[in-house]
């Protein structure tokens, strides 16, 4: 049952910093899904858009018809996310920091997926060891707060153990799934912020949770 996490802004508050920290979430609830979605990703990298294997796709690259076209590609395949932003511009100032905004996205986001983690574990009839995989941060500090707010979800069938077993750092340029999540954290970051995103409009069925914080 893999999870895929990035992020889209920063959680900085200098000047210049964006006024939104997002992250999402790409979620399979089998191995088997996240392979078939991985297969179809290459596929429309070669088949479609004519790229070699080390194209990524970001949302904040390409032409906006070629991520439409990306999620209309990938409409059939069995993935589901959640997603959480953080609004910094109406956080107390005696509260606002970089590390207080990063929290309040990685718990919330946790947060979210605690429901359907569960649902799955009960499902599965056994301990759910979820893997997390978040976008490589240059800041430690950042994979800490998404490695304790995730392992923080506990299991119903095992008192005391954690629902995710583990939570590593991956580079999104040699995983694709990382860039799908990149890709849906764009696409509902314009959708939230901007009102209008029509390929916010193509993934809205495969949507969990979105939240807003704080």
């Amino acid at each position: 049952m893999p999870t895929f996490i990035d992020e889209s802004g920063d959680p900085g508050v200098d000047d210049g910093s964006s006024p939104h920290f997002c992250l999402a979430l790409v979620y399979f609830e089998t191995i088997e899904e996240a392979e078939n979605c991985r297969v179809a990703i290459k596929r429309f990298r070669k088949e479609v858009l004519k790229k070699g294997e080390r194209y990524e796709f970001k949302s904040s690259m390409g032409r906006p018809s070629d991520h439409e076209a990306f999620f209309s590609h990938l409409d059939k395949q069995k993935y589901n996310y959640s997603y959480c932003q953080v609004n910094k511009e109406i956080i107390e100032d005696c509260r606002l920091s970089k590390s207080y905004v990063v929290e309040l996205a990685t718990q919330g986001l946790a947060a979210a997926m605690l429901d359907f983690y569960k649902i799955t574990e009960q499902s599965k009839g056994s301990p759910l060891n979820e893997r997390v995989l978040h976008d490589h941060h240059t800041d430690p500090a950042y994979a800490s707060a998404i490695r304790d707010a995730f392992v923080s979800l506990k299991s119903d069938r095992k008192p005391g153990a954690s629902l995710v077993k583990s939570v590593k750092s991956g580079r999104s340029n040699g995983e694709d799934l990382l860039q799908l999540a990149d890709m849906v954290c764009g696409a509902v970051r314009r959708g939230m912020q901007e009102g209008k995103s029509s390929c916010y409009q193509l993934i809205k069925s495969k949507e969990l949770v979105v939240v807003s914080r704080p």
